[in-house]
């Protein structure tokens, strides 16, 4: 039996997008974040899915004004460090996927009280603002939950991270 075709939505990554994201990628990109949130294991498809309308409305030749590109908006440092073409999907969601995992590791330790879905909040709002941003305010501010952070944020950053989880994610 050979493996899955990334590149074809399958039925069963169609109906589990039907039934359980709210947001609803193209089935051009459909099985990249069903295979890319497999593989970096922390967010789900849908999460990822969501981040991906965020970032560019799933558009993959978005350009920001500051320079971001593709469907996950990558700036080119970014993507010249994990070595990607920030035109291909494919490559910029299993990216975006790894460095989501990466980010949700990077708060693990020393934990301070955190829970899961702080854990996301606190990847979301890296990926949005740049680690080194979050690195400064931790210095500056000593938060350790997402809490804590949430009044040193920018406002645009903020409301990122609001507007792909959604309310159900504010009673964590």
């Amino acid at each position: 039996m050979s493996p899955p075709d990334m590149d074809t939505a399958t039925l069963d990554t169609m109906s589990f997008y039907s039934s359980q994201c709210k947001r609803q990628p193209p089935d051009t990109v459909k099985n990249y974040y069903h295979f890319a949130a497999k593989k970096y294991q922390g967010l789900d498809e849908c999460t990822l899915a969501e981040q991906g309308y965020r970032e560019s409305a799933f558009d993959i030749f978005a350009v920001s004004p500051a320079g971001a590109k593709g469907i996950c908006q990558f700036l080119d440092a970014v993507a010249r460090e994990y070595g990607i073409d920030q035109f291909d999907p494919k490559q910029c969601i299993f990216a975006q996927a790894k460095y989501m995992a990466w980010s949700l590791d990077r708060w693990t330790p020393g934990l301070g009280g955190r829970v899961y879905a702080d854990l996301v909040k606190l990847a979301l709002a890296t990926y949005n603002w740049g680690l080194g941003n979050m690195r400064k305010s931790q210095a500056k501010h000593g938060w350790t939950t997402y809490a804590e952070l949430e009044p040193h944020l920018p406002e645009e950053t903020r409301h990122y991270v609001r507007r792909i989880l959604g309310p159900e994610w504010w009673q964590n």
